[in-house]
């Protein structure tokens, strides 16, 4: 007896897991470069002056 199974489930996964990985490379790589945020003067922003 043949089973009834479809690829989009399994399409679906791979999609999510894949974007996942990419949120979490990119929230990691932003941790590493430690950007700093600067103003529309070229300040650097939050700073106590």
């Amino acid at each position: 007896m043949k089973q009834n199974t479809s690829v989009v489930p399994s399409v679906l996964v791979a999609i999510f897991v894949g974007f996942i990985g990419i949120m979490v490379y990119v929230y990691v790589e932003a941790k590493r470069l430690n950007p700093v945020m600067l103003d529309e003067q070229g300040h650097v922003r939050g700073e106590k002056r």
